[in-house]
């Protein structure tokens, strides 16, 4: 609710001088538009098949990392359930509105707002948030399914799975309110160039992270790779133009991603 309303003012101040489109141009519009997402939606579904050694050793090295801190996944939940006030149900609350549905809502909206008042970057920042909310969250259903892992609410260990389980219950990783939460807010996060509007988005979606182990819905292993994977896609979808609907698309090479390891850090490096 209050993202929406941080984003009502954003709106409101977008397009309180903007003049509304001609609607003569808006059946081009949306044909490019849908045209764009479905390109899109190809090139990252594809992206996979362009991997090379190195790309391939991230995914293994987010599936170490994910494995290492899933050793204390039920340590980790104890302290959870028996930290819980009323203060804290209050700001994970979040998790009821970012993250969920009312995410891609909100990039629906924009996008209209955009495209009706004549503001491409808002029709284009809408688009973006649209593209990051869908695709995250399908590639995210997918990787669900196939792992199979039981929510720690319905699981009496961290390490009870059943792929291709097809109920709720058995879609614990990764956590897919994570995955878009991070998704979006990368995509809203590079509006502006404003640390504070940064810290704002990006900040959000951590708090999302802590609610959905608060509420005992996910293990705090299951956030490691839907942060990953929200982060890319999100980071990929603003990086590939969305021109006006006269102009042609740019060509753009498949989403290449790895783990950068060095003295006292440790980097993720997305190269396109």
């Amino acid at each position: 609710m209050k993202t929406g309303l941080l984003v009502g003012i954003l709106l409101c101040w977008q397009v309180s001088a903007a003049q509304p489109m001609s609607w003569r141009h808006l059946p081009d519009t949306l044909q490019h538009d849908v045209r764009h997402i479905l390109t899109v939606s190809g090139k990252i579904i594809a992206a996979p098949l362009h991997w090379n050694a190195q790309q391939w050793t991230a995914v293994g090295q987010t599936a170490f990392l994910t494995a290492l801190v899933s050793a204390g996944d039920e340590q980790f939940k104890q302290l959870a359930l028996s930290h819980r006030s009323p203060f804290l149900d209050q700001i994970f609350s979040l998790d009821n509105y970012h993250g969920s549905k009312t995410s891609g809502v909100l990039g629906v909206t924009v996008y209209t707002a955009g495209l009706l008042f004549n503001k491409p970057t808002l029709r284009r920042t809408g688009l973006q948030a649209i593209e990051a909310f869908y695709l995250s969250g399908t590639l995210n259903l997918l990787l669900k399914i196939v792992a199979g892992r039981r929510r720690p609410y319905a699981a009496q260990s961290a390490y009870e799975f059943r792929p291709f389980r097809g109920t709720t219950e058995y879609r614990s990783l990764p956590s897919g309110h994570v995955v878009t939460a991070v998704a979006v807010s990368t995509v809203f996060a590079r509006t502006f160039r404003n640390s504070l509007w940064r810290v704002f988005w990006y900040g959000s979606a951590a708090i999302v992270a802590g609610a959905r182990v608060y509420h005992n819905a996910h293990w705090v292993s299951d956030l490691i790779p839907a942060a990953v994977l929200g982060y890319a896609v999100g980071d990929y979808v603003t990086r590939f133009s969305v021109p006006t609907h006269r102009q042609s698309n740019q060509s753009h090479s498949a989403v290449q991603w790895f783990w950068q390891i060095g003295p006292g850090n440790v980097q993720l490096r997305l190269v396109f």
